[in-house]
């Protein structure tokens, strides 16, 4: 988690995987990497990445992969990782920042229509 907040304010770039840019699965695989942990490119495979957590925000634990699908039935499309205290951090257009997971949060609210599921890689 440390490793993906020091990445704040880095900007978006598309299929970018070091500081000078990330995209959202890049961001997520490049924090595992620091230390020593492998996963997969793109956010569908980190999708299938250590085991199921239910998209239940008193289930997360900081480190788990939050999964996002733009659209239900179309497999994940976006991945964060999630940072404690309600919140996640995440590569999008705006770069890499910190979003709450909280209904009344009208960002938050975006985000939890498209949670689909999370996965847990380090126990």
């Amino acid at each position: 988690v440390r490793t993906a907040l020091d990445a704040l304010g880095v900007p978006y770039r598309w299929g970018g995987t070091a500081e000078n840019g990330f995209d959202c699965s890049g961001l997520i695989q490049y924090a595992y990497a620091a230390h020593g942990i492998h996963l997969p490119r793109t956010g569908r495979a980190q999708a299938a990445a250590g085991v199921e957590v239910p998209p239940v925000v008193d289930a997360l634990q900081p480190g788990d992969i939050l999964l996002f699908a733009a659209r239900r039935g179309e497999g994940v499309s976006h991945v964060g990782l999630y940072v404690g205290e309600r919140k996640f951090i995440h590569s999008s257009n705006a770069g890499v920042r910190l979003t709450r997971l909280e209904l009344g949060d009208p960002d938050a609210a975006w985000w939890l229509e498209r949670w689909v599921g999370a996965r847990r890689v380090v126990p």
